[in-house]
Order: structure tokens, then sequence, then C-alpha cells
């Protein structure tokens, strides 16, 4: 005689295959994780040298946690594999340095993290440069890395507005070298947009030193349109001082300690000079790329 199917007790069956299965799963999915890692980096061919050691991948230039990478590298990130980003940041370092002369950098290698909530940071004391790990993967193509591999080879000028300069001239003449970019922005024209009368007050502030000035003499905040309009300034008059006298006076000037004593000695003219000069260029090179 057949037995009677016992619904309660298969139900009861059930609930403790679910129980079981919302507590287990969860560690053998992890496991099975690590496993298709492991296959995985097996099976990766390195397209440039790579060393692993101590829990890094280290390159010439730079290391990177392998912990950090191998959370990642099976997501997309822009790179195929860790020696990809690796040989990405040295040749970098490599065009950056050659390109200006300068590597504070010397036999150091930087540390690449991405433990930060951040865009990105830049420790120069200790060459660590910090990502947030949701722009390296999420970044259109690559994340870019130049100015804060910039940062780290020449550090800042102690004038806010010219590091903001040097630092948009390095980034153009990157994407140009190593991205192949066909269309750059020109500067020069761009900042004549924003010399506007409700811009004009940031004139005064452009290639002074010290840092970006927030607030008028009476202590009121600058809109954010005026902030703005400082930092396309300051790469306008950047980019005029460069292409007039040349790269080596610019980082002279650069890398000096009082930098508004040192325009007259540099470039013959004082900084108010030299700013009506590069005005009164912007000017012009607008009216003759737009006829107006």
């Amino acid at each position: 005689m057949r037995k009677k199917f016992d619904i309660d007790k298969f139900i009861y069956f059930l609930i403790a295959i679910f129980i079981i299965a919302v507590f287990m799963l969860p560690m053998f999915g992890e496991q099975f994780k690590e496993i298709e890692k492991k296959i995985a980096k097996k099976n990766i061919e390195y397209k440039f040298p790579v060393t692993e050691k101590d829990g890094w991948y280290i390159s010439k230039y730079c290391r990177f946690n392998v912990e950090e990478w191998d959370n990642l590298y099976l997501r997309y990130s822009g790179y195929t594999e860790i020696s990809e980003f690796l040989h990405y940041f040295d040749t970098h370092v490599k065009t950056i340095s050659e390109f200006i002369g300068v590597n504070n950098l010397g036999n150091n290698i930087v540390t690449f993290t991405l433990d930060t909530e951040g865009y990105g940071s830049v420790d120069t004391e200790n060459n660590i440069i910090k990502y947030s790990n949701y722009y390296f993967l999420n970044s259109i193509k690559k994340a870019s890395i130049t100015r804060e591999v910039t940062e780290i080879l020449i550090g800042p000028s102690n004038s806010a507005s010219l590091t903001e300069g040097m630092h948009f001239y390095i980034e153009q003449y990157i994407d140009k070298k190593l991205k192949g970019a066909g269309v750059q922005q020109n500067i020069i024209t761009r900042s004549k947009i924003d010399m506007n009368e409700r811009n004009s007050v940031m004139l005064k502030y452009v290639g002074q030193n010290g840092g970006f000035v927030y607030t008028d003499e009476e202590g009121n905040d600058y809109i954010n349109p005026q902030i703005y309009a400082s930092y396309i300034f300051s790469r306008s008059f950047s980019r005029y001082l460069i292409d007039e006298y040349g790269l080596d006076k610019f980082l002279e000037l650069y890398f000096s300690e009082d930098i508004d004593s040192q325009y007259e000695k540099i470039y013959g003219e004082d900084l108010e000079k030299l700013r009506e000069q590069w005005i009164e260029y912007v000017e012009k090179t607008y009216r003759e790329v737009y006829g107006t």
C-alpha cells in the first residue's frame, strides 16, 4: 500500500533547504569566486613586464596592491590586466619627466591605491596617489592620471594659478602624445568667453603668488562661475607665457620662492604689465579665429 504524501513534511523540508541555502551559498559563492579568480589569473597573458612581490604588483615607477587589483580586475576598469595599467603609468612618468626635464620621484616608486572616496588625491611626501574605486572603474576609456603624476614629478608652485596652468599644459601635451587626441581646447580663445564684467575682478589674481582667492576684500564669497573663470584664466595666462617666452623661463618662474618679484627679472616686465599683454593677445587671437 502506497504511503500518503505528507505535504507538511515536504514544506518543512523545503524551508530547511532554503535556510541552509541562505547561510551556506554565500560562503560557497565566495569560494567559487576565489577559485574563478585564480583560474582566470593563471590564464592571463601579461603584455608588459610586471613583478608580483610581497602583496604588490610592481613595475619601474608604480606598485598596485594585489588584493585591490584582483578584487576589480574581472570587472570593467579600462584595462585588460595589471601590466597594462602599470605600463600606462610608467609611460606617463617617462613622457612627462622628459618633456619638462624635472623628476622629483628619483629612484622611488609611486603607490597607487583605491583607498579613498574622492575623485583623486596625491600625497607628494610619501608618493601616494589615491583614487576612488568607482572613478577608476567607471571613467570613460581609462581614468586620467596625468595631473596626479605631474604633481608627484614636479610638485606645486608657490602660485596656485601657475600650478593650474602648468598641469593643464602638460595634460594637453599628454593627451596629444599618448592618447592621440585630435581636437584640443584652444585655451586662449576659450578664456575670452569668460572675460566679461562679472568675472573681470578675477583677472587681478591671475599668476600671483599664493593660493586661489575665494573671497573678496570684504570677505564675501565669489560665486562659482567666477572661481571657475580664475582656473580658465590661469590656464590661458600660463599658456601665453610658455608660447611667447618658452617653457624654460616658465619653469624658472614656477619654481621661484617669491613668484611676484620674479616676473620682471625673468620676463623684463612686471606681473601687471604681463597680464595686460596677455589680455591683448587673447583679444587679438579671438578676433583672428572668429573674426569678431
